[in-house]
């Protein structure tokens, strides 16, 4: 571990503190934020190609981390006209807004009071049952904290499950979702070796099925999954493998010829490794088009996206509800009934 590491812990959790505020989203506030990040960034990217790997791809998710933050401060900026801070709410003018800040403040746990004011439209997520996303369960974290569930919250969320009679399925499945009793799809992003070492043991415990998305180009390198990892528990009945594309690329700005390649490519190598029939696919970053869901429409039978609206309901556009590490219990059977 190099002195920056040992002096500044890559802790996304710890750096944002220093920023929340109940008016943390002002437009004031927003500048100073982004240029704090860009002093983050530059530290932590000093030195990073001499890094050996391990180090450097935590070193990696951490910016990348940044990056997103960064990318949420300039979405507001833009649209900082369309919310204002009024007595410690946040009133917001649109849907589009309105949504967009309850997302962050659940996945960061804010703690904002977030108002709408407009007339709120209906609408509907498409969803044929509960479709839970999980990316990381670990007490420890490194990078994005949000995405890291910690073990006892995810072995009381197993437990609430079967306690309340809801039954795990793989995608693979879904065909026959008439047939089964209160179904629920239990997904994993990434594809991170802490599914095998932390999430594999608990749903051996309880029998459940999980299905687990892998970024296939990174499989076999470290924190990513190994392919006899995969192959042991995809032998095991349990765990069903989906892509989520070789290099986690927004499908959106690639061209065809790319598209097809990233559809093709991730599904062939996967289905080599497992040994199973790779039938669905995550959108990195829950972004696509018409012109993705033309396309993929020709390799999978299913594509998921996380957390968004959708006004035309098809098999190629189907959410899911993410799960972060601040959602307590209550805020979990929440989303099972969104």
């Amino acid at each position: 571990m190099t002195e920056l590491e040992k002096n500044n812990k890559i802790n996304l959790e710890n750096f944002l503190k220093s920023f929340i505020t109940p008016d943390m989203f002002t437009e004031i506030k927003l500048k100073n934020m982004q240029e704090k990040i860009q002093a983050e960034l530059s530290l932590y990217q000093q030195g990073l190609e001499e890094l050996e790997q391990k180090e450097h791809l935590k070193r990696l998710d951490y910016i990348n981390m940044l990056n997103k933050i960064n990318k949420i401060l300039i979405t507001l900026q833009n649209n900082v006209q369309e919310y204002e801070y009024v007595n410690g709410s946040y009133i917001c003018h649109n849907k589009s807004v309105a949504s967009f800040l309850e997302t962050i403040n659940s996945k960061y746990n804010f703690n904002l009071n977030i108002q709408r004011d407009y007339e709120d439209e209906s609408y509907q997520l498409n969803m044929p049952c509960p479709i839970i996303n999980y990316h990381l369960v670990d007490n420890e974290v490194w990078g994005d904290y949000s995405l890291f569930v910690k073990t006892d919250d995810f072995e009381r969320q197993i437990k609430y499950l079967i306690e309340n009679n809801y039954t795990p399925i793989f995608i693979s499945e879904l065909e026959n979702i008439s047939q089964i009793n209160k179904p629920i799809i239990i997904t994993f992003d990434d594809g991170y070796k802490n599914v095998y070492e932390k999430v594999w043991p608990i749903i051996k415990k309880y029998n459940i099925k999980i299905n687990v998305f892998c970024i296939v180009a990174w499989l076999n390198n470290d924190p990513y999954l190994k392919a006899d990892m995969i192959t042991k528990m995809a032998q095991s009945g349990l765990v069903e493998f989906q892509s989520h594309g070789l290099n986690h690329q927004n499908l959106t700005t690639l061209e065809e010829k790319q598209l097809i390649n990233d559809l093709k490519q991730s599904q062939t190598i996967l289905r080599e490794i497992a040994h199973q029939s790779v039938s669905a696919y995550a959108y990195p970053s829950g972004q696509y088009n018409a012109k993705v869901l033309q396309i993929i429409s020709q390799y999978y039978k299913y594509a998921f996206t996380t957390d968004g609206e959708v006004n035309d309901k098809s098999n190629y556009n189907l959410n899911r509800m993410n799960i972060y590490r601040n959602n307590n219990l209550e805020e979990f059977k929440r989303k099972l009934t969104i």
